[in-house]
């Protein structure tokens, strides 16, 4: 019958059409795999002349540049590692659709570099700057952490410091808290290091602005820590030497503003503290 003779074509259609449908997504999945198995490179490389129109040609082109300026002749090898690297970063370019990124790619077409270079330049500043923030606040959970270790757990407490320093290392109080549980846990090296590094910050800013107490005042406690180390690994002259430093700084804060009580406290400890090392060093003669 018609039905009958319907429902067996259907039969066939179906039975022919499978078989196809199958055919064509194994050879769509082959086709992805190999695409997938492409060098990066290459990958690039048609990524942006199907896109930007920026050829293989232009691409040598700037490469040949580059390696032109180098104090030395690259080798192949090296010249191919670096095309690749220069098709990564007009990739990356290419993704931007601003109009310095446009700029910069027409400059590109033109084996002009240095728009491109200006603005990785500038976006590299902007991604530190946001990179420096996620660090402080970091470094900044680090020294909370460490303020409850600080009186139970003088190691735990250093080695949170420590990480606190190296996520904002131009945190003056970082390295004098790291100092000072170094010195506490028997790191005396360490604790050297700490303090030098806070010296190092408190001295450029110091001599930046002369004339700020507190930069000073900075200074003075990093001569005084410097002192303590020098004091622990049996170093009394140069302990005395530090001490006598920050005592010179403590009298100028002290003369410049005898009403402040701090200025005047830290001139007093300072004192002491050149009297206590005089009388050591009396002592250790006295041995002799």
């Amino acid at each position: 019958t018609r039905a009958n003779c319907a429902r067996t074509r259907l039969r066939w259609t179906w039975t022919r059409l499978v078989p196809k449908l199958v055919r064509v997504v194994a050879i769509g999945l082959l086709a992805l795999g190999l695409w997938q198995g492409v060098p990066r490179r290459y990958r690039a490389l048609t990524k942006i002349e199907a896109t930007h129109e920026l050829s293989k040609e232009i691409l040598a082109k700037i490469t040949d540049m580059q390696a032109a300026q180098a104090a030395q002749p690259p080798s192949p090898e090296d010249k191919a590692r670096a095309s690749e690297r220069i098709a990564e970063a007009v990739t990356d370019l290419a993704k931007s659709t601003d109009e310095r990124s446009k700029r910069a790619f027409a400059a590109l077409k033109k084996g002009d570099t240095r728009a491109a270079e200006d603005l990785f330049n500038a976006i590299l500043e902007e991604k530190a700057r946001e990179g420096q923030a996620a660090n402080r606040e970091a470094a900044s959970v680090a020294r909370n952490i460490a303020a409850f270790s600080r009186l139970t757990n003088v190691a735990k407490a250093a080695d949170l410091y420590a990480r606190a320093a190296e996520l904002d290392p131009d945190n003056f109080e970082n390295w004098i808290d790291l100092g000072d549980m170094s010195i506490e846990a028997g790191r005396l090296e360490q604790a050297s290091a700490a303090f030098a590094r806070a010296f190092a910050i408190a001295d450029r800013l110091a001599k930046a602005e002369p004339g700020n107490s507190e930069w000073q005042r900075d200074l003075l406690i990093s001569h005084e820590k410097i002192g303590d180390v020098q004091i622990a690994q049996g170093n009394l002259s140069g302990a005395l030497a530090s001490h006598q430093a920050s005592l010179d700084i403590a009298a100028r804060l002290a003369k410049a503003d005898p009403s402040n009580a701090g200025w005047q406290r830290d001139l007093s400890v300072s004192h002491e503290r050149i009297g206590n090392l005089q009388g050591m060093q009396g002592n250790l003669m006295g041995r002799w």
